[in-house]
């Protein structure tokens, strides 16, 4: 059908309305984990995921709005779609916002750069008072190192140059979302 039809049926308010999203261990596989007997080929790896909820990530940055290599083969860690498909960092107003997938197989070194890049973007905004950091796992385990959870990676992170100084603050914030509860965050 057309989709215009749909659009044409929302408020101004509904339509200015800023989305953020962060892959979540579902997202990149259908069983919620790399590994084992419940991992198929069939597996999403986010490939569909990055597309739906498009954002201005870190692939919008090269030359396509997404990274469409390495080709998904195999299944496991073979199936997800690369980091920078998700991952991303806006500021609005005075509020930063970096969000990441941390479903990464290598760990919080295979995604430091961007954090590194993230922190000091931040740092260097006069008019930001507030950080937040946002991923899926807030626990090792289906898909997340312990540095690659949401609160391993915020450990790491106010180590880096520019999140340090924000951390110092108390401007550094996280959340996450993997226990599927409406509450605030057990930290």
């Amino acid at each position: 059908g057309n989709i215009m039809k749909i659009y044409d049926q929302l408020s101004d308010d509904v339509l200015s309305t800023y989305q953020l999203m962060v892959p979540g261990n579902h997202d990149l596989w259908d069983y919620g984990s790399p590994g084992g007997k419940l991992a198929y080929e069939s597996d999403n790896g986010g490939w569909g995921h990055a597309q739906y909820y498009a954002m201005d990530t870190m692939a919008s940055t090269k030359e396509s709005p997404f990274l469409w290599s390495p080709e998904p083969n195999g299944k496991g860690w073979s199936r997800v779609a690369p980091s920078e498909n998700f991952n991303f960092y806006h500021q609005m107003g005075n509020l930063g916002l970096i969000g990441f997938n941390g479903g990464v197989e290598g760990g919080f070194a295979e995604i430091q750069g961007f954090f590194e890049e993230a922190c000091s973007f931040m740092a260097e905004q006069d008019d930001v008072k507030t950080v937040m950091v946002m991923s899926h796992w807030d626990v090792e385990g289906s898909g997340a190192a312990a540095d690659t959870s949401t609160p391993g990676a915020y450990d790491k992170m106010k180590t880096l140059p520019g999140c340090k100084e924000l951390d110092a603050k108390r401007m550094l914030k996280f959340t996450s979302g993997h226990i599927h509860c409406n509450v605030k965050d057990l930290y």
